[in-house]
Formats: structure tokens, C-alpha cells, sequence
């Protein structure tokens, strides 16, 4: 009766508590904006800058008024190597009050000798009785120039003990640097068949203008959907507008319009219906004297009553500020722009009334003095891993030295070269070519990493 409480449980408020963002309900309106900064800076890797803030933990708290999810939480973990490029996100629920924590899902992040993310692992379902996750997934990304040139994605066949391709994304880039194609593979019988692809065009502010989607159909491409951006004086976005294709003539679809106050801004998804435009959701956005964002409300139409309702609410408490450039952090610059302490959620009850509290947050930030002299990981637990150059051998040197030690190694395109349990402290390299190699070490619970030469 207990595992299935906890499973019921879990099924209800993992689609409800997002272990990546702040914003716990899903909002299509922030990916559009992230997508659209990224799209306006494709030279940009994962990390950019100096960061003197680091990110190490969010715990979520339940705090609404059903008691049988009364003692809920969850939290999330970051890891860092010690260039403070995040490498494992572990996210833990706890299923009620006095309950243990329990590891449910980790990220774990890979980087080449330019810190460009090369490797995204993304494990699922903790099985706490063989101590592994029983679903992997895998983004293998290839750079060239250190622009991103290829997404290859796949899955772990655990009875094989293969990674399974599924898809990929080729990016090709205009002369100013800019991305002008995404083509989207997908992997059937045993080779690789074009699906769709996205032309990009852009303004004289080299700000994204228009994209075209393409789709394959029997042997041709096809116009599917189309998507104009236009911006203020300001280079701010202020409407995105799609069309798709229909009997070769384009028509309105849908479209997002952002207007922008003084106190912070509006915006609005609507669809097009019956030769109109009709409001069917809104999020308003409200910012401090600072700048920070200070709270947020959205509100979706009620398919009833025909009236935008508030669906749920946020609210922002930050401690210090930092522009973003210099914070270490998985959260997009709408959810911290500055140093963000905590935040509270407030959702409605499906009936039209008032909101009611829901959720409590707290981010944890850790000084960086500098990228030298930060430890690898924002724990208790150190660290060492010499010699370094190495050409025979590596020790591995923790604090506990009593339980096992797993140790994998990647050599600069990511790749496993390396994955074994150690009887002792002494790792051997091998015939191992000589460069610049990552490592990911697992003992009780803990993880490390960092990069090591091999000569």
C-alpha cells in the first residue's frame, strides 16, 4: 500500500514540479522567448562569462491545503567541474514528512577542451534495487569553429547495451555567423531520412525576422508553418506571428504580442478563429526598481465562461545583485536576473476562485572566488586526482576510503574511453592517445569531476 501511495504520488506531481526552471507549470511563452535570445546569439555556447555566484541546490516545498500531499518536496542538486561548468543536476522527492529523500532522475553534462558542451545524458527512474536508472536518454552535440553544427539524439537499449539513434539536427550557419538551417533527421530502418528543416532570415540588426519550417513529404519539400518576428525601437520582440500553409495560401494560425510598461509587461498568446484574433492566454510580468523580475501571473481562458482566469502566480524574493553575466545558473535571465533567494506559488483550485498557496522554493548560491580556487564540486567531500599530465596511470585521492570508486573517462569528443569500478586507488590509462580527457567519478551517493592530460 505504501509503494503505491508513493507511485501515485510521484505520477501526480512530477508532471507538476519541473526539476529545470523555476516556473513549475509548463510556459510555452518563456520557451519562445529563450528560444529566440539563442537564435539572436548562435555563437554563444552553454557558459559564457565569469560567474561569481554558483548555483548548488532548489528545494521545493508543498505548502497547499490537500493534507494527503501535506510533507511533499523535492530538490535539485548542481554539480560543477572546476571551470564551473555544470555537470550533474540530481533531483530527489520526498513523499512526506519524517520520509527519506529519493534519488529520482540526474543530468549529467560533458565538455570539450573549449567548454563547449559535447555530451548531455539525461537518466530517468532511479531502481534503487540494482542502484541505476532504468531509462537514458543522450544528446551527442559536435561543434565546428566552436558553433554547434550537429544534435544527434538517442536512447539507451538496455538490452543490447547500445545507445539507439532516433534523431538529429544538422545546423549550417549564414557568413555573418548567424544560423540560416536546421535539418531534422530521424533514424529508420538502419539509415538516416530527412524530416523537416527550418530556414532562418534576419534584419538589419541581425535580429531573427522570419523562419520558414519545411516538412518531407514522399521524396519533396513542403511549406508547413511560417513564423515573423517584429521588434520596437528597442530591439525588444513585441509580436510573433505564424502562419501555415494551407492548399499552397498562406493563413493566420496563431501569434504572441508582447507590450511593455514601465512596472514590466504583457503577453498574449491568441489564436486565429473565424476571421479573429482570440485571447486564450496571458502572463503579466512585473519588475522591480532593479530590474529583477518581481512576480507573475498567468491567466488561460476559461472555456466556459469565455474569460481569462488566473491559473497560477509567482512571487520573487532576490538578495543581492549581480547581472546575470556573472551568475552561475541553470534559471534563464527572466527567472534571475539578479541573485534569486526564493519564491512562492500561489495556483487556483479549477473553479474560478481566488488563488491559494501551492508551492515554496529556495534557491542556495555558494560564493566563487575565483574559477582556480573553487573545488570542483560544492561539497563537503574533496578531492584529488594526479598526476596531471598523466601518462600511465591516475590516483584518485577522498575523503572516504572505505566505499568503492567508480570512474569514467571521456576523451575531447565526448566519448567513453573508460568506465570501470577500482579495487584500489589507482586508475591505468592504457594505450589511452595523448589530449585533454574528462572525468566523472562516483562513490556513496557523490560525484566528481574534472579534466586531466594525457601524455
Amino acid at each position: 500500500m505504501k509503494r503505491l501511495f508513493n507511485v501515485l504520488l510521484f505520477l501526480l506531481f512530477t508532471a507538476l514540479l519541473s526539476a529545470q526552471s523555476l516556473s513549475i507549470e509548463p510556459n510555452p511563452i518563456k520557451e519562445k522567448l529563450k528560444e529566440l535570445q539563442e537564435l539572436n546569439n548562435p555563437t554563444i555556447a552553454f557558459k559564457t562569462g565569469v560567474k561569481i555566484k554558483q548555483l548548488d541546490s532548489l528545494v521545493r516545498v508543498y505548502t497547499g491545503a490537500d493534507t494527503i500531499f501535506a510533507g511533499y518536496a523535492a530538490k535539485n542538486i548542481y554539480l560543477y567541474d572546476s571551470l564551473n561548468n555544470s555537470t550533474v543536476d540530481d533531483t530527489y522527492d520526498r513523499y512526506g514528512f519524517g520520509m527519506p529523500w529519493e534519488l529520482s532522475s540526474r543530468e549529467e553534462k560533458y565538455y570539450d577542451t573549449n567548454d563547449n558542451l559535447v555530451e548531455w545524458v539525461l537518466l530517468d527512474t532511479w531502481n534503487a534495487t540494482n542502484n541505476s536508472f532504468d531509462e537514458r536518454g543522450r544528446y551527442a552535440l559536435t561543434y565546428t569553429n566552436n558553433q554547434l553544427t550537429e544534435a544527434l539524439v538517442s536512447f539507451w537499449d538496455a538490452t543490447s547495451q547500445t545507445w539507439v539513434f532516433i534523431e538529429k539536427e544538422i545546423i549550417s550557419y549564414n557568413a555573418s555567423g548567424y544560423r540560416s538551417e536546421v535539418l531534422a533527421q530521424e533514424y529508420m530502418n538502419g539509415q538516416w531520412e530527412d524530416k523537416s528543416k527550418w530556414e532562418y532570415f534576419y534584419d538589419t540588426n541581425n535580429l531573427v525576422s522570419l523562419i520558414n519550417l519545411y516538412i518531407m513529404s514522399y521524396g519533396s519539400w513542403n511549406n508547413y508553418r511560417k513564423i515573423e518576428y517584429t521588434y520596437n525601437g528597442n530591439n525588444e520582440l513585441t509580436q510573433e506571428l505564424t502562419s501555415k500553409d494551407f492548399n499552397s495560401t498562406w493563413e493566420y494560425d496563431y501569434k504572441t504580442d508582447i507590450t511593455y510598461f514601465a512596472w514590466g509587461k504583457i503577453i498574449e498568446d491568441s489564436d486565429w478563429e473565424f476571421s479573429n484574433w482570440k485571447v486564450y492566454s496571458k502572463l503579466e510580468q512585473s519588475i522591480d526598481a532593479l530590474n529583477n523580475l518581481n512576480s507573475e501571473t498567468y491567466y488561460h481562458l476559461d472555456g466556459f465562461t469565455q474569460v481569462l482566469l488566473p491559473e497560477y502566480s509567482h512571487d520573487f524574493i532576490y538578495n543581492d545583485n549581480f547581472p546575470y553575466a556573472v551568475l552561475q545558473t541553470t534559471l534563464t535571465e527572466e527567472e534571475s536576473r539578479h541573485q534569486l533567494l526564493s519564491f512562492t506559488q500561489q495556483r487556483s483550485d479549477g473553479n474560478g476562485g481566488p488563488l491559494e498557496p501551492y508551492l515554496s522554493g529556495t534557491y542556495y548560491w555558494t560564493d566563487l572566488v575565483s574559477a582556480i580556487s573553487e573545488p570542483l564540486f560544492t561539497s563537503s567531500s574533496s578531492h584529488t586526482v594526479f598526476p596531471n599530465p598523466a601518462s600511465n596511470y591516475l590516483t584518485i585521492e577522498l575523503e572516504n576510503t572505505l566505499d568503492p570508486i567508480f570512474i569514467e573517462l571521456f576523451n575531447a569528443s565526448g566519448q567513453q574511453v573508460i568506465s570501470q569500478e577500482l579495487t584500489g586507488l589507482t586508475l591505468s590509462l592504457g594505450d589511452l592517445p595523448t589530449g585533454f580527457y574528462s572525468y566523472l567519478i562516483r562513490q556513496d551517493g557523490k560525484a566528481y569531476s574534472g579534466k586531466v592530460i594525457v601524455e
